[in-house]
């Protein structure tokens, strides 16, 4: 017998469940960066709950929580750390008012989707409005979804993709340019992928700065994703110096790495920004050739904002497939 909750007016809905395959296209895409704004908004205000991620572990790995939402919508995202885990994340969404459960969603999708809408926000806040193509480094998930939102708030003319690997960069041209919409081309040097761009996108796992800081054009905006560590970074620190803009969605995680952060001890770790510090604000006539960058950290409490969009949406289309029977 399936669950069910009660709401208003004594109506019984059962809690929503959303798969990977209900979220893999733009229309979520541009949910979740519609519901990421409104979060970060929420952060700018003190009114998005986002505690520190909790972690419990166990002889073989660990359970890593991240909780958050607003006065509205409650909710957590758990990731595992097992050996050999297939990364089937999990979260779920509450109304806070009420107490109902909403739903969850299963898969690493609403995490990439959430990681991928705070990158176009930072697109939208940062780059240049009359951006036409995008740079990408990496041909995994992370950098699927950083390209399908960032092409929600640009009218790229065409995205430039390279990974180390020949076949996986190929598969995500195509992959990226069906899903999408968007012509995709693989290109066989990550020079190519970066000189003459006006966004580019780097979501790699690489050790060591993905690219020559000397490709990077005036006027290019940055967007880094993979690791930033001392002695592991995918960015070169002389970007980050040569910047005149940087911001991250955290700057409470990158003050939690302390000297553990790639850019500590740099005259730029004083001049990163709150990305919630630009909603509203009008670019200055002076970073329109200026590179900016964005440190991607993950601001808790986004994926429960997402969720609860995304079950709602699905919800209202359930709806309306019932009013049609």
């Amino acid at each position: 017998m399936p669950v069910q909750v009660q709401v208003q007016e004594n109506v019984l809905v059962k809690p929503l469940i959303l798969e990977e395959a209900d979220l893999r296209n733009v229309n979520a895409a541009q949910t979740a960066v519609g519901a990421v704004r409104a979060a970060v908004e929420a952060h700018g205000r003190g009114l998005l709950v986002a505690p520190p991620r909790h972690q419990v572990d166990f002889d073989t790995g660990a359970l890593v929580f991240t909780v958050g939402g607003t006065a509205e919508v409650a909710g957590f995202r758990v990731y595992d750390t097992f050996p050999d885990s297939p990364e089937q994340q999990l979260v779920a969404v509450w109304d806070a008012r009420t107490g109902v459960l909403e739903g969850i969603a299963v898969g690493d999708m609403v995490g990439a989707l959430r990681t991928g809408a705070l990158g176009a926000l930072a697109v939208d806040l940062m780059s240049n409005p009359d951006c036409k193509t995008c740079g990408v480094l990496g041909s995994g998930r992370q950098a699927l979804t950083q390209l399908l939102c960032a092409s929600t708030v640009r009218a790229f003319d065409e995205a430039i993709v390279y990974s180390p690997n020949r076949g996986r960069r190929e598969q995500f041209a195509s992959d990226a340019t069906e899903l999408i919409g968007l012509p995709v081309r693989a290109v066989d040097t990550p020079e190519a992928a970066v000189r003459d761009v006006d966004v580019l996108i780097c979501a790699t796992s690489a050790l060591q700065p993905a690219f020559d800081s000397e490709w990077l054009g005036l006027g290019t905006h940055v967007n880094t994703v993979g690791p930033k560590y001392k002695g592991a970074h995918e960015l070169p620190i002389e970007v980050a110096e040569a910047a005149t803009l940087i911001a991250t969605d955290s700057p409470q995680q990158i003050a939690a790495q302390g000297d553990s952060h790639f850019l500590a001890g740099h005259e730029s770790h004083d001049r990163v920004v709150d990305l919630a510090d630009l909603i509203g604000e009008t670019r200055s006539p002076r970073f329109v050739d200026a590179t900016t960058v964005f440190l991607s950290a993950g601001l808790a409490g986004t994926e429960t904002l997402v969720a609860h969009e995304l079950l709602r949406e699905a919800r209202q289309g359930t709806d309306g497939d019932e009013e049609k029977t």
